[in-house]
């Protein structure tokens, strides 16, 4: 098939899908209130690197947790985390 053709298709189709606003998708709704992360890393250097960061505290020779206030403060020191275990 030729792009226009599948583009026309794709169009078509979540037209039909949606239609005239009758089919309404429900959002995802995020947990509001403190997330704990734990998290393993493959040695225990970086682990112990972890706890340079705030509230980060250690669970078992290679293994990390922290309590954040929401999913989006979780998500950014999970990221910051993953960077340290990198280097």
């Amino acid at each position: 098939m030729y792009p226009k053709t599948i583009h026309k298709l794709i169009e078509s189709s979540v037209e039909h899908v949606l239609g005239n606003g009758q089919n309404k998708i429900e959002t995802c709704k995020l947990n509001d209130g403190p997330v704990e992360i734990e998290m393993s890393f493959m040695n225990s250097g970086v682990a112990e690197n972890a706890l340079l960061m705030p509230d980060v505290e250690m669970v078992s020779p290679n293994r990390v947790k922290y309590l954040e206030k929401d999913i989006l403060e979780a998500y950014k020191v999970r990221a910051v985390l993953i960077t340290l275990g990198g280097q």
